[in-house]
């Protein structure tokens, strides 16, 4: 009898795990668009940037007519190839105009009654940081950095004024292990914290 119980309690549990597995599975596919009908669209204004691997984000400078891009090849395709800010400006591959200390993510730039504010995020080692510059003359001066020591898995930015931005957290697990489930189950545990940490929500840091 006991075994016969035993026997019973197993398959259940092999059910289970199929059933949440299944279920996990099918939820993955409906994520990433398997299940739903992709329409192709020709796109004429679309070409290939060359000199360039792994853009991450992009932010418009100079009056709309050249692009800063932040990009990191996490891939290694190309070896040569420093992590940082490539200026382009639609003629002539990107150039390197900043080198960072880790891999950049999000930028943004922001026109102010100074100049152009250059907000950019960078995952480092230990934590991320949100660097604030200022652009001129084809360059990127440091005017602060914003160091996030309990935070990482910062993401997308955006400038509000000269000294505040707005900035998503793409995880909120600081762990290796806490991450791949977050991300198997899209746990939504994203915060938001102004400049003293005292505020939270479930979508994005403000600072």
């Amino acid at each position: 009898m006991k075994n016969s119980n035993r026997s019973s309690l197993k398959v259940i549990l092999i059910l289970f795990l199929v059933l949440v597995g299944s279920g996990l599975g099918i939820k993955t596919l409906a994520d990433t668009g398997e299940l739903d009908t992709i329409w192709d669209y020709s796109l004429p204004d679309c070409h290939l940037i060359r000199g360039i691997t792994g853009a991450e984000d992009i932010a418009t400078v100079d009056g709309g007519t050249r692009v800063l891009i932040s990009a990191t090849d996490r891939q290694k395709l190309q070896p040569d190839q420093k992590s940082g800010v490539y200026l382009y400006d639609g003629t002539k591959p990107p150039t390197l105009v900043l080198a960072t200390n880790g891999d950049p993510q999000g930028i943004s730039a922001l026109e102010t009654e100074a100049g152009t504010r250059v907000f950019l995020v960078v995952h480092q080692k230990i934590h991320d940081v949100v660097q604030i510059f200022d652009w001129s003359s084809d360059r990127l001066n440091l005017i602060q950095q914003v160091e996030f020591e309990d935070v990482t898995a910062l993401n997308g930015i955006v400038g509000i004024d000269s000294n505040r931005f707005f900035v998503t957290q793409e995880l909120g697990m600081s762990f290796a292990l806490g991450r791949e489930v977050e991300k198997l189950l899209r746990l939504p545990l994203g915060k938001l914290i102004d400049k003293k940490k005292t505020s939270l929500s479930s979508s994005f840091f403000y600072f």
